[in-house]
């Protein structure tokens, strides 16, 4: 599985490894429904469920019938959420088959590249490993 934030250039590394899965990273997703519904609990609640059954079609009812409810920028944030979902609509219904995505890029800086670079420590590939799974 590749996880992304929804950036273009992340998701064509499935190009580059025969077999993987583009998966919408939960934490950027939770993030921009939250930026867009953070007024609007009960339209929150239905594009959440929604998202989880992979129904396409009730969530541009739900994002529709919000867009309606609202002006300015309300709105103009529903709207940009709407065009981030149709982006990444296959990396969201894909996201049901990875249990997690293990490791996210600030654990990765902060945890694991931190010790491993650490007094110019080398390691060979196994050690490197096995090292940044402990971490992870």
């Amino acid at each position: 599985y590749l996880g992304s934030d929804g950036a273009e250039w992340a998701k064509q590394g499935v190009d580059y490894f025969p077999g993987a899965v583009h998966v919408l990273d939960p934490y950027h997703l939770n993030r921009r429904l939250i930026e867009a519904f953070w007024h609007d609990e009960e339209a929150y609640s239905g594009i959440r469920q929604a998202i989880y059954l992979g129904d396409w079609g009730k969530v541009e009812e739900i994002l529709g019938g919000a867009a309606r409810r609202v002006r300015g920028a309300k709105r103009r944030r529903i709207e940009k959420l709407w065009q981030y979902l149709k982006e990444n609509w296959s990396g969201i219904v894909s996201s049901s088959v990875a249990e997690h995505l293990g490791a996210i890029e600030g654990q990765v800086q902060h945890n694991v590249a931190r010790r491993m670079k650490r007094l110019g420590a080398s390691w060979t590939e196994a050690g490197a490993d096995r090292m940044a799974r402990v971490l992870a």
